[in-house]
């Protein structure tokens, strides 16, 4: 019977997990360099967060695409969805050159609603389902986080002749 040693299972176990860490930060360096020779690539680096989560999503979108496929009973919309992603990249700027980023990659215009106090985005359709990157500009953000800051406030004129409304809700107006 051979006896192996622990201290050498260990430290082989040791220097494993060192080759892959260095291999780990190799292809996380590699992403990097190569996001920053590409003048069209966002700004950033890509972190492995990132990474694994795209790998969810990815993943996820295949078993959905084979088990509706397998289960033909189960309804779809009938016109199909969008899949939106929103550009939140720390500032404008950022945001939009993301957006045209992707499209360059989806081979498809921006529509650049900005002016009219709408949203910077590009889209492409596959089948009855789509891709959609969305930059909403930070002012219209700001304006749309002022006028929600009063919903809690307003409410809505009760009907006086509504037996069942309590007295003591107020009337409607601001509170």
């Amino acid at each position: 019977m051979t006896r192996t040693n622990p201290t050498n299972e260990i430290n082989e176990i040791n220097e494993i997990n060192e080759i892959n860490e260095i291999n780990e930060i190799n292809e996380i360096n590699e992403i990097n360099e190569i996001n920053e020779i590409n003048e069209n690539a966002p700004a950033g680096p890509v972190v492995p967060g990132d990474l694994f989560a795209r790998h969810q999503v990815i993943t996820g979108l295949r078993e959905l695409a084979d088990f509706l496929e397998a289960n033909p009973g189960v309804p779809v919309p009938e016109y199909g969805d969008t899949f939106d992603v929103f550009a939140r990249q720390g500032d404008d700027t950022r945001s939009a050159a993301l957006v045209d980023h992707v499209a360059a990659l989806l081979n498809v215009p921006v529509n650049d609603d900005r002016p009219q106090g709408g949203h910077y985005k590009a889209s492409r359709s596959f089948g009855r389902m789509a891709y959609r990157i969305v930059h909403i500009p930070d002012r219209r953000r700001r304006e749309h986080e002022a006028a929600r800051s009063y919903s809690d406030n307003i409410r809505l004129d009760t009907d006086p002749d509504n037996g069942d409304q309590d007295a003591s809700e107020g009337t409607g107006r601001a509170a």
